[in-house]
């Protein structure tokens, strides 16, 4: 969750490239669906605190955050330019990974930008083979590897996040940006 000058879930207002992401009917906890935003995509992450949020909508106690996505680059020249970034991870204990890609194609007044990005985290290994919050261990002491295996049972997840985002400059004091972000998780 965020928490602004003390603040959290519908006292605090979010933001995704300008278009409201939080809204002030959502519970008052922790915002579960900030999982959904994906960091692959994210650029830049700005944070206004304190009152003059309050130009984002009334329900901005503590503050606003604004989650900036990539932005496609315009080429100076008059070749066009293409351009990308490709990312690789692994864990080991939860036997898990992540990928992600991003191209860039670029020409004097026009960007296009394409990003996806896939994370797999498997089922959860507890520390000393020995899962602390079973209830077997907690209430009644017993090891919970024999009942439960040794790895915990329905808490592996995989992510899927893409954006596709173009700028157009058709005059010198004109800009056209259409942008797309899609994010699951199951």
């Amino acid at each position: 969750g965020i928490f602004v000058r003390g603040l959290t879930g519908n006292k605090v207002n979010v933001f995704i490239d300008g278009v409201r992401y939080s809204n002030g009917a959502q519970r008052g906890g922790v915002n579960t669906f900030l999982d959904l935003i994906d960091p692959s995509v994210v650029d830049e992450i700005e944070v206004l605190r304190g009152t003059s949020s309050a130009q984002y909508g009334s329900d901005a106690h503590g503050g606003s955050i604004q989650f900036l996505t990539h932005l496609p680059t315009l080429a100076t020249g008059t070749d066009p330019q293409v351009g990308g970034t490709v990312t690789l991870g692994a864990e080991t204990a939860h036997r898990g990974g992540f990928g992600a890609g991003t191209v860039n194609y670029a020409r004097s007044g026009f960007g296009l930008l394409g990003t996806f990005t896939r994370r797999k985290t498997g089922e959860y290994r507890p520390g000393g083979g020995n899962d602390t919050h079973s209830a077997l261990t907690r209430f009644f002491g017993l090891p919970s590897e024999p009942f439960i295996g040794e790895r915990m049972p329905d808490t592996g997840f995989q992510q899927f996040a893409g954006q596709a985002r173009a700028n157009w400059v058709p005059m010198p004091d004109m800009l056209v940006v259409a942008s797309y972000v899609s994010s699951r998780q199951d």
